[in-house]
């Protein structure tokens, strides 16, 4: 028979384990059906951090910068859900190859890159996501510039003449 002092001491032992639970994560946005969370802001912000050590007088307050840095994740979220509604994607080899020109623009080859982030404490698979967000959304953006220009036939005729007339 189960006494009151064990029904307590078994209740205790299914409740202590929980008592001093803390939050894994915090949502501090909420974009169309996604979430970005506590620590996405705070990894953006440490990136931003890093890239202005030495120059942290030219980076505005904290509490500013934050709200800055979650603005533009919540931008680039609504964002790459635009690109995955009108079906804009990248391939890998798409990717790859703007890695090629990041690492030839730094004057690295690819393993140097690698290397390089990694000293800068970013994850190579992370920066590669980043690559392929951007260049989604820089799809977005030209198919949406692309739909808004309409160039008539008679702005093209005096286009042509006056390069004709240099």
């Amino acid at each position: 028979m189960l006494t009151p002092l064990r029904a307590l001491c078994c209740a205790l032992l299914f409740v202590l384990p929980f008592a001093h639970a803390q939050p894994l994560d915090r949502i501090v946005a909420l974009v169309e059906d996604e979430v970005v969370l506590e620590s996405e802001l705070n990894q953006a912000y440490a990136n931003v951090r890093r890239q202005y050590a030495g120059r942290e007088a030219q980076l505005p307050p904290e509490s500013v910068l934050k709200r800055q840095i979650l603005d533009r994740l919540v931008l680039n979220r609504l964002q790459l859900q635009r690109a995955k509604n009108a079906n804009i994607q990248v391939t890998d080899t798409e990717i790859d190859q703007t890695v090629g020109r990041v690492a030839a623009s730094n004057n690295l080859s690819i393993p140097e890159l690698r290397t390089r982030l990694a000293s800068d404490g970013i994850d190579f698979a992370e920066f590669r996501r980043n690559i392929a967000e951007e260049l989604t959304i820089q799809r977005l953006r030209d198919r949406l510039v692309a739909s808004r220009v309409d160039v008539s036939e008679t702005e093209v005729d005096l286009a042509m003449a006056q390069e004709r007339v240099k």
